[in-house]
């Protein structure tokens, strides 16, 4: 079970006690073995959820169960308690649907991390997915493992637990890997997205030259333009911004 903050007030602020909660929160996920990890897995498409399931068991995650529409998900949530659930957008009647079901199951499980899978990412949805208090937000291609996205997920390092901005935090999202990026065409948009500098200000601080620099721009906004239709900085600027306010708990809510 996730270690309780006891009795103390955590806010955005709340010095040595929620540093010393956070800490323990942190150390409790980096010892946690594959086998305590209970995950739910829910999709409507049979093959792939066939898939999704052997992929975690071959990943040494033995505790894995199924749903097969949003209403078995709210029927397992009551029954279980579970560390990750992965939910594909498609079992909702609508776009909406399944960000509206993790905003409820929030109240009810606040410690579970919740990924959504989807076949066809927006910047509308992925904006929807970080308001409503989505761990992850992933896109679904032939090259999708869920064994090796629920390591990543559950590793200490993949714990943001603080809603300050941090560009950080894009670098911490399989979002933008699972649409095609680079880790150096990421290194770089978080470096981009500190302060948006001008294009010598930031071929300087990752050393390369402006041309390099408007080439590494070139193939991201490719990619981006393919899964996303964006392909101008203002955009960028605006899907970056955004994913700084994914990795959150519902303990640090307003």
């Amino acid at each position: 079970m996730p270690v309780q903050p006891g009795s103390t007030s955590l806010g955005y602020g709340g010095g040595i006690a929620e540093t010393n909660w956070i800490r323990a929160r942190l150390d409790e996920c980096t010892y946690m073995s594959a086998v305590s990890v209970k995950i739910l897995v829910a999709s409507c498409e049979r093959v792939e959820l066939q898939t999704y399931v052997r992929q975690l068991r071959n990943s040494g995650f033995s505790s894995v169960h199924v749903a097969s529409s949003l209403q078995d998900v709210k029927a397992e949530t009551v029954k279980k308690n579970f560390s990750l659930i992965f939910i594909d957008e498609r079992c909702g009647k609508d776009d909406v649907a399944v960000f509206d079901l993790v905003s409820g199951l929030r109240a009810l499980q606040q410690y579970t991390r919740y990924v959504i899978l989807t076949s066809d990412p927006t910047i509308e949805k992925f904006y929807l997915g970080a308001i409503s208090g989505v761990f992850d937000y992933l896109s679904v291609t032939s090259s999708l493992h869920l064994g090796h996205e629920t390591s990543r997920i559950m590793s200490r390092n993949s714990l943001l637990l603080s809603r300050c901005w941090n560009p950080e935090k894009i670098g911490e999202l399989g979002f933008f890997r699972t649409l095609g990026l680079t880790k150096r065409e990421i290194e770089i948009l978080i470096e981009y997205l500190r302060d948006f500098p001008r294009q010598n200000e930031l071929s300087s601080r990752i050393e390369k030259s402006p041309p390099q620099l408007r080439k590494v721009f070139s193939n991201i906004y490719t990619k981006l333009s393919d899964s996303l239709a964006i392909d101008n900085p203002a955009q960028l600027a605006c899907l970056l911004t955004i994913g700084t306010f994914y990795r959150t708990t519902s303990r640090f809510d307003a």
